[in-house]
C-alpha cells in the first residue's frame, strides 16, 4: 500500500469503486480522510532499458570494486535500483520488468501483457513507471524456435538514422519455459536474417512512427482504464525525429525534472554514473549504486506531488483574488488595502492552504456566465480526476455578444457600472437583455453548464455557489423593450439609489414609469397608457406584490416567469445561499464596495471547505 512515510497518504475520491486515482492531503502532519474510502496501491510496475534495470550493476568486477570501496555489496542488481528504492519507500510489491537493450516497442508489448495477466482490477492498484527509449534503434523480433521476441539493437552509419545498416545485437532471451539463449546461439544463425531484413525492409522513420503511436495508444488506454502512470524518456529520445510528438504528450505524466529527462543524464551530469563513483575503474556510464539512490529520492517527491489535487477555481470579480483586485488597481482594492493594512485571502487560496495543495484561480472580473464555462472548457481536460472543482457563478443578466471587432464581449447592462462595447450592435442588446430577464431559458442555462460539468468530470468533487441573491439571480424582475433602448440605461434594485443621471435618461425617454417597490399606481390607469401606446417602464419587479405581478403578466405583452418553484430544483446544485459580509460593511461604509470581504470570505471557505470533506 502507498503510505507515505513523508507524514503523506493517498485518499480516493470515489463513490466507494476502485477505479479512481489516488490524491494526497496533507495538513498539521495528519492524514484527512474526508470520510472517504482509503484507496491502495499494492503494486509498483516498472519497465525500462538498462538504464532502470541495473545495467552494469551486475557485473562481478564493478560489484567487488564497490564493497573494496564503500563496503557495499548485492546480489541481484535489480535490488540496488531507483525502482526498488521507490517501491520500498511506499510499501508496495514491485514488479521489475525492466530489460538491458530494450526500447518502446518491448515496453508497450509487455505493459499490456501484464495488464492482461493480473487483470484490470489488479491494475488500477498499480502505480505504472516507464522509463521509454527511442525505438529507432530498438527493434523487436518474434523467433519462432525461440518462442519469444527478441531484443535487437541496431545502429546506422549516422545519428539521422538514414545511413547503411553499421550493426545489430541481439540480446540473451529466455523464453517462458525456462529455456536460455544466449548471444553465441544468435551469432551466425539468426543474426544474418535479421540483418538482411533491416537492411532491405526496415524504414527506421517508419518504424519510430509505428511506435510513437502505439505508445498513445498506450497511455490513451491507461488513462480511460483508471489506471495511474508516469514516464520518463531517456536520453536517445531527444535525437528521435519525432521529439515534437513527444513534447505534446500529457505533461502531468512526466517525471522530467530539473531538466534532466531520465535517470542516465540526472547521473551523469552529477558525477554519480558507475564510472564515476568507481573513480575511472570502468567506462561504464549507466547509474551507478548512489546515482540511483539520489534519483529514487527525486522521483518519490514528484510523483507524491503530482498525486496530490489541484483546486481549480472559475469564476468572476468575487471569485478573483484580492491580489489581482490590488495588481489591477481596481476601485475599490487600494482603499481597502490601506484600511486593513493588507489584502486578506479569499477563499480558495484559504482552502488551499489548509490542504498544502496548488490553486488556480481563472476568476476574473465581469465574467458573465459564459465565459466563467468558457474557461472551464478550455482547462477541463487538464483537471485529473482527484482535483476539487469550484465554479462561483454570477448574475445572468450578464451575456456573451460578438462585436464587430474582437470576438465575443461581455456585457453588463444592468449594473451600477454598465458595461457595453460600442461594437455591439445595439439592438442585440436590447433583444438580449429582454429576454434574459423575463424567460426561464437564462437560468436553465447555468443548469445545463453543471451538468455538462459533472459528465466531463464524473469522478470529480465539484462546487457550485453564488454571491447573487436567487431572487435575483433567477430573474424576477421585469423589462419592457423600451426599457433599455438607451446603450447604458441602468435599472437598479432601488430606485432611490439609481443615480440621478441615470434617472434623467430614464425620464426623457419614457412616458410612464412605475415604481414597483411600493407601488400605490392605479391598474386601470396603467392599462388605458398601455392601450394608448404609450411606453411603460417598470421597475423593481421583485419587490412588488403578487397582486402586481399578476396584474401585468395579464394586461402587458411581457413574458415573465415566477422562479421560486424552478429556483428550489436548481439549486440543489449550490452550497445553501448565504449572503457573506461585503467590504462595505466590514468598513463601516468607508469603501462603498459590495465584494465579499475579508472576513466574508473566511467564512465562505468554511462552509466549502464542509461540502469538500462530504463524500461523493
Amino acid at each position: 500500500m502507498i503510505n507515505s512515510k513523508r507524514k503523506g497518504g493517498i485518499l480516493n475520491l470515489d463513490k466507494g469503486s476502485s477505479d479512481l486515482l489516488l490524491f494526497y492531503i496533507l495538513f498539521n502532519n495528519n492524514l484527512l480522510y474526508f470520510n472517504m474510502k482509503l484507496k491502495k496501491f499494492d503494486t509498483i510496475y516498472v519497465n525500462g532499458s538498462s538504464l532502470t534495470a541495473g545495467g552494469g550493476l551486475g557485473d562481478k568486477a564493478i560489484k567487488n570494486e564497490y564493497k573494496k570501496l564503500y563496503n557495499l555489496e548485492w546480489d541481484n542488481e535489480k535490488d540496488v535500483t531507483y525502482p526498488k528504492y521507490i517501491a520500498d519507500h511506499f510499501e508496495c510489491k514491485l514488479v521489475h520488468d525492466a530489460f538491458s537493450g530494450a526500447g518502446a516497442p518491448r515496453l508497450i508489448r509487455r505493459t499490456y501483457e501484464y495488464i492482461k495477466e493480473v487483470g484490470l482490477k489488479k491494475a488500477r492498484k498499480t502505480l505504472f513507471l516507464f522509463e521509454i527509449t527511442s525505438p529507432v534503434h530498438r527493434v523487436d523480433f518474434y523467433v519462432e524456435e525461440v518462442g519469444e521476441y527478441v531484443i535487437t539493437n541496431v545502429r546506422y552509419d549516422n545519428d539521422n538514422n538514414t545511413g547503411e545498416l553499421s550493426s545489430i545485437q541481439m540480446h540473451e532471451t529466455t523464453n517462458k519455459y525456462g529455456v536460455k539463449y544466449d548471444y553465441e546461439y544468435f551469432e551466425g544463425r539468426i543474426t544474418n536474417d535479421v540483418k538482411d531484413y533491416l537492411s532491405k525492409y526496415h524504414n527506421p522513420v517508419v518504424y519510430t512512427n509505428k511506435h510513437v503511436g502505439e505508445l498513445v495508444g498506450l497511455f490513451s488506454f491507461l488513462e480511460k482504464s483508471g489506471i495511474e502512470f508516469f514516464y520518463w524518456f531517456d536520453d536517445e529520445s531527444i535525437k528521435n525525429p519525432f521529439d515534437d510528438f513527444y513534447s505534446d504528450l500529457d505533461p502531468r505524466r512526466s517525471l522530467k525534472f530539473e531538466n534532466y529527462n531520465c535517470i542516465n543524464q540526472y547521473c551523469n551530469f552529477n558525477g554519480m554514473s558507475i564510472k564515476d563513483e568507481l573513480k575511472d575503474f570502468t567506462d561504464d556510464r549507466h547509474p551507478g549504486y548512489f546515482g540511483s539512490k539520489s534519483f529514487a529520492e527525486k522521483t518519490i517527491k514528484m510523483i507524491e506531488n503530482r498525486l496530490k489535487p489541484k483546486l481549480w477555481v472559475f469564476g468572476d470579480s468575487h471569485t478573483e483574488t484580492f491580489k489581482s483586485h490590488l495588481n489591477a488597481k481596481s476601485n475599490w482594492a487600494i482603499p481597502y488595502f490601506d484600511f486593513i493594512g493588507s489584502m486578506p485571502n479569499n477563499f480558495s487560496e484559504i482552502i488551499a492552504k489548509k490542504y498544502d495543495i496548488e490553486l488556480i484561480n481563472l476568476g476574473k472580473g465581469g465574467s458573465s456566465n459564459y465565459t466563467i464555462f468558457d474557461r472551464f472548457i478550455d482547462e477541463y481536460k487538464n483537471i485529473k480526476s482527484n482535483d476539487i472543482v469550484i465554479f462561483g457563478w454570477t448574475s445572468i443578466n450578464r451575456f456573451k455578444l460578438a462585436n464587430n471587432v474582437n470576438g465575443f464581449i461581455d456585457v453588463l447592462p444592468f449594473t451600477p457600472h454598465p458595461k457595453q462595447n460600442d461594437d455591439v450592435e445595439l439592438s442585440s442588446t436590447q433583444e438580449f437583455a429582454v429576454n434574459k430577464e423575463t424567460h426561464t431559458i437564462w437560468w436553465t442555462e447555468v443548469e445545463q453548464f453543471i451538468k455538462i460539468a459533472k459528465g466531463l468530470l464524473p469522478k470529480n468533487k465539484i462546487l457550485h455557489w453564488t454571491w447573487v441573491d436567487p431572487d435575483i439571480m433567477v430573474g424576477n424582475r421585469i423589462w419592457s423593450q423600451e426599457s433599455i433602448d438607451l446603450k447604458h440605461v441602468m435599472i437598479t434594485h432601488n430606485w432611490e439609489d439609481t443615480d440621478d443621471k441615470v434617472k434623467e435618461m430614464i425620464n426623457n425617454c419614457s412616458d410612464y414609469v412605475v415604481n414597483l417597490k411600493e407601488t400605490n399606481n392605479d391598474f386601470n390607469e396603467l392599462i388605458k397608457l398601455n392601450q394608448n401606446g404609450k411606453k411603460i417602464f417598470f421597475i423593481n419587479l421583485e419587490h412588488g406584490t403578487q397582486e402586481t405581478i399578476n396584474f401585468i403578466n395579464k394586461n402587458f405583452n411581457i413574458k415573465h416567469y415566477n422562479s421560486k418553484n424552478y429556483k428550489k430544483e436548481c439549486y440543489k446544485n449550490f452550497i445553501p445561499y448565504k449572503k457573506y459580509e461585503l467590504i462595505v460593511d466590514e468598513t463601516n461604509g468607508a469603501i462603498p464596495d459590495k465584494h465579499t470581504s475579508g472576513n466574508g470570505h473566511k467564512e465562505l471557505a468554511n462552509d466549502l471547505i464542509k461540502e469538500i470533506e462530504k463524500p461523493i
